[in-house]
């Protein structure tokens, strides 16, 4: 595989859509392992170095790091890069190959690919609740946003501990029952993700559709 050119490595650094992967959301793809980067069109007897060209995929669905490549997932790189290349581009380099009739053809078999985003809400795991206090909290990303799962552990601040004592207190008080940090958190939570929601569902219903669980 040829290296990926300076300009264009800039370029994939500064783009949101190369830090998922592109075939996450179609056709049952399960995303694994890290991303990476696939020239996805031959042209010229080589590899295209076109910023549209690669696609940011996982390792899973590429094929690489101890997992087999199949037709699918090849085939699925190769119709991704036809339709994010612009009319102009994929003419172009229509010589041997009829670009964009394979895209036509790619499309009615698969679709029309779109950026699908993971939703962006971390899972979190670890002893919220430990003793009547604040214990360590395991914050693990989700795998698919990053090339490796990243941990790291959360311990609040003497201020934030003060902050979480009056919550409980507070919510104590208006709901009558006793609250835990734990409950105060994850309401906390739910609290955000439903204005999030709202707020998705008001300016981008698609978006809407695909992350509300």
């Amino acid at each position: 595989m040829k290296a990926i050119p300076l300009k264009i490595r800039k370029q994939i650094e500064e783009t949101p859509i190369y830090k998922t992967c592109a075939l996450y959301g179609w056709h049952g793809h399960v995303c694994s392992g890290r991303i990476t980067m696939d020239h996805s069109i031959i042209f010229g007897g080589g590899q295209l170095q076109e910023l549209w060209a690669i696609t940011p995929v996982c390792a899973y669905g590429h094929g690489v790091d101890g997992f087999k490549d199949n037709p699918i997932n090849h085939e699925l790189r190769y119709w991704v890069a036809l339709n994010r290349a612009t009319d102009g581009e994929l003419s172009a380099i229509s010589k041997a190959v009829n670009y964009q009739r394979e895209k036509a053809r790619l499309n009615e078999k698969w679709g029309v690919w779109t950026h699908k985003i993971p939703d962006p809400m971390p899972a979190i795991r670890g002893d919220i609740l430990k003793n009547g206090y604040i214990g360590k909290c395991e914050i693990t990303t989700d795998p698919v946003l990053v090339a490796e799962p990243k941990k790291f552990w959360y311990t609040p601040s003497p201020q934030s501990k003060q902050i979480m004592e009056k919550l409980v207190q507070a919510s104590a008080e208006i709901e009558g029952v006793k609250v835990t940090f734990k409950t105060v958190i994850e309401n906390a939570l739910k609290r955000d993700y439903d204005e999030l929601m709202a707020s998705l569902k008001e300016h981008d219903p698609e978006k809407y559709r695909r992350l509300n669980i």
